[in-house]
């Protein structure tokens, strides 16, 4: 997606980027959960360490989305709360999740760990998915979020051979969601559907690839 509004676009300025170790390691939890207020970093306090490049965070009023542009200033297309931008290393957030500290905590994991995602290997992911996959075999109903929600219904409605493509965003939006659900400290939530069997078989999941990353996850 990509913002489309003339005055922001004036705004932005490239990001410097460096290859270097140094900055590839460096951990960008403080920075931000700076940028996101002190409500927001008292609650994501079990975030582990976030190595890699800066992240720019921005807010925009009414963020909506229409035929993958991201729109802001309401009226037409489908509302959203943030939108990440993973080459560009930005993620957006709607002006109302300022005053929303449990929400933007949420919030503010899912769209990093899509950071987190396309740096993982690719054993990695393929374990992500054989464990969804495994789900799907003992009819596990419900998600962690609306985003894989709305994916994984697509995926049980289909009559025939689900197309790889929206595997792979159901994978990653759920590896996102199930981030959210167990670093955001956001207890219950209405968006916290999942039955609590595949819960915890997920939160074992991300515990061993923490154990496995002892420098934190790479974003």
């Amino acid at each position: 997606m990509t913002i489309f509004s003339p005055d922001r676009a004036r705004s932005i300025t490239p990001l410097h980027r460096s290859n270097s170790p140094e900055a590839e390691a460096r951990d960008q939890t403080p920075r931000l959960l700076k940028r996101c207020g002190e409500d927001v970093a008292g609650r994501l306090r079990s975030l582990p360490p976030l190595p890699g490049l800066p992240i720019r965070v921005e807010w925009a009023p009414a963020l909506r989305t229409v035929r993958g542009l991201l729109l802001t200033g309401g009226g037409r297309g489908k509302e959203v709360h943030a939108a990440s931008f993973v080459r560009e290393r930005r993620i957006v957030f709607d002006e109302a999740l300022r005053h929303d500290a449990g929400e933007l905590s949420r919030i503010l994991v899912h769209e990093v760990f899509h950071f987190a995602w396309v740096r993982l290997s690719n054993g990695a992911r393929q374990s992500w998915r054989q464990l969804l996959r495994c789900e799907f075999a003992r009819s596990a109903c419900g998600e962690l979020g609306w985003s894989s929600e709305c994916r994984k219904s697509a995926i049980r409605s289909s009559t025939g051979v689900t197309p790889d493509r929206v595997w792979s965003e159901y994978a990653c939006e759920s590896f996102c969601d199930t981030a959210a659900w167990i670093y955001a400290g956001a207890g219950e939530h209405e968006e916290f559907t999942l039955a609590r069997r595949f819960r915890e078989t997920r939160r074992s999941w991300f515990r061993s690839m923490e154990s496995h990353r002892a420098a934190g996850i790479r974003i």
